[in-house]
């Protein structure tokens, strides 16, 4: 069985407690309007538009698929620009035994791993067989996800990961379908179980231009004030990087959120 995988990163401080690796699966069920990573939305499907633009010839085409040579490409981000998938041709297929010995090479130098994508439920075998290995070789292992996943798969999957970081986008249901083009009664349906379960390190929402917050900020801190006042919520000011001319929202915004957060019942609140 192997994974697509868009990337991974071998240290990072802002996905989970302590020093973690961070590996993004490819591939998701959302398409937000805000998406910060919009080419690991769709899969690649090695039309081949990219090769002719890769001016290191990092790219090329066996067998009707793409292969990138990782060791010639130098991240110009130009085969992402010409896709007409909007996709990354640079993801590579890998075994869960690729992984763990990915793991084990800075084993001593993290405090476990975060899954995150796209949408890592998405491959939902692939992690599940991630997920066991890693429980079976001690690695401490978070998932970050939209919990737009079955439910009885959700409860299957939560015995093997230690904690998750579900996204909330957005509380109306409407809204949520204009942002993801999907609704969220199962985002909060898994969340709800999740915080029962004690499975949640924190919930994460993006403060995106588009829309008012603040009734989604008052129903989360509700939630996990109810639940488990450890329970972190990181509201993440959206950053547009070029994708559009949405401006980020002010800190004043930001602060004020975070107040309506605490004032809900909400005490361990990060704004990043």
């Amino acid at each position: 069985m192997f994974g697509v995988i868009n990337k991974s990163l071998n240290h990072s401080s802002v996905d989970g407690p302590g020093n973690r690796l961070v590996i993004f699966f490819q591939g998701c069920n959302f398409s937000c309007s805000y998406c910060h990573n919009p080419e690991t939305i769709k899969v690649c499907n090695n039309c081949g538009i990219c090769i002719a633009h890769c001016s290191s010839n990092a790219l090329s085409m066996k067998d009707k698929k793409i292969v990138w040579n990782q060791n010639l490409c130098v991240d110009c981000g130009k085969c992402i620009l010409v896709c007409p998938n909007s996709s990354s041709p640079k993801t590579q297929l890998l075994s869960v035994s690729d992984i763990i010995q990915q793991i084990e090479k800075v084993q001593h130098f993290i405090s476990g791993i975060t899954i995150s994508g796209g949408e890592c439920t998405q491959q939902y075998y692939f992690l599940k067989e991630l997920l066991i290995a890693c429980k079976q070789q001690n690695i401490s292992a978070f998932i970050d996800t939209n919990a737009h996943l079955e439910f009885e798969k959700m409860k299957e999957l939560s015995q093997y990961f230690d904690k998750a970081m579900p996204d909330v986008k957005i509380y109306s249901n409407h809204q949520h379908r204009q942002l993801t083009g999907k609704a969220n009664e199962l985002v909060f349906q898994n969340i709800e179980f999740l915080l029962q379960a004690h499975k949640v390190h924190e919930i994460r929402s993006v403060i995106y231009p588009e829309f008012d917050y603040t009734e989604t900020i008052e129903k989360v801190s509700q939630l996990i004030a109810s639940y488990d006042h450890r329970v972190i919520y990181k509201l993440i000011k959206f950053r547009p990087h070029g994708l559009n001319n949405k401006k980020s929202p002010s800190d004043e915004i930001m602060l004020f959120l975070k107040t309506r957060a605490e004032h809900f019942g909400c005490s361990n609140i990060i704004i990043s």
